[in-house]
């Protein structure tokens, strides 16, 4: 019991400071903002678990800098809040993936593994290019591994809007249901800060040299206008 109350008052602290709640896109409300990044709330009708989104800001010289991370899944510890390992180990065409992610949480809580389908779609195009990866968990999809807890249902949501001036806005939202016995208010703290986190380590994972000059390999998105024919 002493262990699990200092697990809380840790991830307490850990909580962004809490601005004024408000409306935000239907029953959304805002939690926080910090460093350019907002993180919305809201209850799930079905749960008592809640739902996160965690929305920001980039400015980027090349959009397709930020597909390139997306797709590099063995670095998704880099950036992806409680994520220990990524794999895609199966993929039905660029825009239909299915992957295993590994998520180490802080003790007493088991580590889980997540196997989720993503699809990928672009909704507009340039110059103010939309593009949604949905992603929705399916254990069908993959052996079970020693170790680990299941999330019976995972769903996320990442959105690329291009807004022009290489301004880019990054959407992450996240429900979930983490299996085992975990009380509902403990996987809710530590669920609050993964938009956060997340957005932020992205930011700082973009400026790596490795995700320059990407768009040749990325033919299945369309994130820049055609030249003008001369």
């Amino acid at each position: 019991m002493m262990r699990c109350a200092a697990l809380s008052l840790f991830l307490t602290l850990l909580l962004p400071l809490p601005v004024a709640a408000q409306a935000a896109d239907g029953d959304w409300q805002l939690a926080s903002l910090r460093d350019g990044i907002e993180v919305h709330v809201r209850q799930r009708p079905d749960s008592a678990l809640k739902a996160f989104r965690g929305v920001t800001r980039f400015q980027l010289d090349d959009p397709y800098t930020l597909v390139a991370a997306l797709n590099d899944y063995p670095h998704y510890p880099r950036w992806l809040h409680y994520v220990d390992a990524a794999e895609e180990f199966q993929r039905s065409s660029p825009l239909e993936r299915q992957l295993r992610l590994v998520v180490r949480l802080p003790w007493p809580l088991q580590h889980r593994e997540a196997i989720l389908r993503a699809t990928v779609t672009q909704e507009q195009p340039p110059p103010l290019a939309r593009v949604t990866v949905a992603l929705e968990s399916d254990n069908s999809l993959y052996p079970a591994q020693s170790g680990f807890v299941r999330f019976p249902m995972m769903r996320g949501v990442l959105t690329l809007q291009l807004l022009g001036a290489q301004q880019v806005e990054m959407t992450y939202q996240l429900e979930l249901d983490p299996g085992g016995r975990v009380p509902s208010w403990l996987a809710n703290l530590a669920l609050a800060n993964a938009p956060y986190y997340t957005l932020l380590r992205l930011q700082r994972t973009l400026s790596r040299p490795e995700y320059a000059d990407a768009g040749a390999d990325i033919p299945y998105l369309q994130l820049r206008s055609a030249p003008e024919p001369p």
